[in-house]
């Protein structure tokens, strides 16, 4: 008799333990993980893409400076260099990142005395632009991933000539400081990661 009770008793505990499981399943999700869906911050392709983005500004090109050429210091079968043409701009807004001042450097690959380089892949001086930017060891600033972070402004809408997925939409959108584009910008800068394959 005992040893019937023992058996039934081991039979009833089993069944509660799959009944929980499988209720823990495909029942009420875990209120930690509720939780958590509500506060963890979104990530996605952009934000990984985003994840060496120091700074992004709004602001207009004060000056544009000499083209000069820099060695890269990369020994392949003989030095290589590259040409650089700085730009110095008067920053009217941070969008993410620490306040650099009231002016950066930022540079552009390309010599301006190049006829092989268009005119309009340099910034000009009055324009206004919005740069996601790469900082240097030095302080001066490079385009994030080349025309990705250029957004000119002009009548309010902003150009570019970006190639990423996620932002070629934002062409010709307004340029205010609530436009989907600033929102999503910052957004992606402020959750960014580096894709886990890469760390």
């Amino acid at each position: 008799m005992k040893k019937r009770w023992l058996v039934c008793l081991s039979i009833a505990a089993a069944l509660i333990l799959c009944l929980s499981a499988g209720y823990g399943l495909h029942g009420f999700p875990n209120p930690s993980h509720a939780l958590e869906s509500i506060v963890a911050p979104k990530i996605d392709k952009l934000s990984e893409q985003f994840w060496n983005v120091d700074l992004i500004i709004r602001g207009k090109v004060l000056a544009q400076g000499d083209s000069y050429t820099q060695d890269t210091g990369v020994m392949i079968k003989m030095p290589a260099a590259i040409e650089i043409t700085p730009a110095t701009f008067e920053i009217e807004d941070v969008i993410y990142g620490p306040d650099p001042g009231k002016t950066i450097t930022y540079l552009q690959h390309g010599n301006t005395h190049d006829p092989t380089i268009p005119r309009d892949r340099f910034v000009h001086p009055q324009e206004e632009v919005i740069l996601i930017l790469n900082r240097t060891p030095q302080g001066a600033f490079w385009s994030y991933n080349f025309d990705d972070g250029i957004w000119i402004v002009k009548d309010g809408k902003l150009q570019s000539s970006t190639t990423l997925d996620e932002l070629p939409k934002y062409n010709n959108t307004d340029a205010d400081g609530n436009s989907p584009f600033i929102m999503e910008i910052a957004r992606a800068a402020k959750y960014k990661h580096r894709e886990s394959r890469f760390k």
